[in-house]
């Protein structure tokens, strides 16, 4: 993993998204660009220059950026395409393509093979995250609108909008079927919503005291875990649409969740420079021995955390240097 220097940088980095083969970091910086990394050593980027939408249009320059690697090898590709901040990326399930959402209202989808764009999909607002469904084709949105949209990638447009939220969506995440798809919002809420009719089908309220920034569905598809800037962790159960556990031990905003494999730990990641490893064989134990261990750093805002097929887990986030 590679956690960026914002003192070198000058920037600031969003973490987005891990491969499950281990083989690829996918993240995204407030100097509009998205990155694919393979962990391997060698870099994709998708870079955009700060001029107006109308002047940089879909236009793709590919480019040589960074430094050189060992053997004098090009490290990483740089290419325009965003005019803001990019927030959120998202690896296909086969790591063929590479989605950017951006503060410039759009998503961008990019073939990692080619290193070009694909097709761009326009919104109404800033666009906090992106995430494909995991059988791909599919991918959802979340916005500063208070909408959640779903899209496929033959059509420009929206198949779906979700409306409900009574503020901004910030996390979006798809259930294992496919069917469901969860949201988190501003709102202190969490909605599951069908995807064949498009209607909310579970609300989780009246716990949350905070936005909610991050939600994960168990392997079994049975328990959705949410955390945001309340500083805890609910695990809910959707069949009955009520919280069975609540995980306390982070000291600032929560950004990231995932469960491991089989479902039996789940791992967060939060501003408080910490990730935690909770116990969740047993969701309804809900007392300190849930937190199985915690990993400190240095002085990094870690947010995104991810297990890879092997349950090995992934973290990252930005160092911030003392100056």
């Amino acid at each position: 993993i590679k956690l960026w220097d914002i003192s070198r940088l000058n920037q600031m980095n969003y973490f987005g998204d891990f491969s499950d083969d281990s083989s690829f970091i996918a993240s995204g910086s407030s100097s509009s660009s998205s990155s694919s990394k393979g962990i391997t050593g060698k870099k994709r980027s998708v870079k955009d220059i700060n001029k107006p939408h109308n002047e940089i249009s879909d236009l793709l320059f590919p480019k040589k950026i960074g430094g050189m690697g060992k053997n004098n090898k090009k490290q990483y590709l740089q290419y325009s395409g965003h005019a803001g901040p990019v927030y959120s990326t998202s690896l296909s399930p086969y790591y063929d393509l590479l989605l950017s959402a951006s503060e410039d209202h759009t998503i961008r989808l990019w073939s990692v093979e080619l290193n070009k764009l694909l097709c761009s999909y326009r919104e109404t607002s800033v666009i906090w995250d992106v995430n494909w469904c995991n059988r791909g084709h599919y991918f959802g949105s979340a916005s500063y609108d208070k909408l959640g949209r779903v899209y496929c990638t033959e059509r420009t447009f929206p198949i779906r909008v979700l409306a409900g939220h009574l503020s901004d969506v910030n996390t979006v995440k798809f259930h294992s079927n496919c069917h469901i798809l969860g949201t988190g919002s501003s709102d202190t809420t969490v909605q599951l919503w069908d995807m064949r009719s498009g209607d909310v089908c579970r609300i989780f309220n009246s716990i949350h005291t905070a936005p909610v920034h991050t939600i994960a569905f168990s392997p079994d598809g049975k328990t959705v875990a949410s955390a945001g800037e309340d500083n805890k962790i609910i695990l809910w159960d959707i069949q009955s649409g009520c919280h069975i556990a609540i995980f306390k031990g982070h000291t600032s905003s929560i950004w990231s969740l995932d469960f491991s494999v089989e479902g039996s730990l789940l791992a967060s990641s939060s501003s408080d420079g910490t990730v935690c490893i909770w116990d969740t064989s047993d969701p309804y134990n809900n007392d300190i021995n849930s937190l199985c261990t915690t990993y400190y750093t240095k002085n990094t805002n870690v947010y995104n955390v991810q297990f890879g097929w092997t349950n090995l887990l992934f973290a990252g986030g930005v160092y911030k240097s003392h100056l």
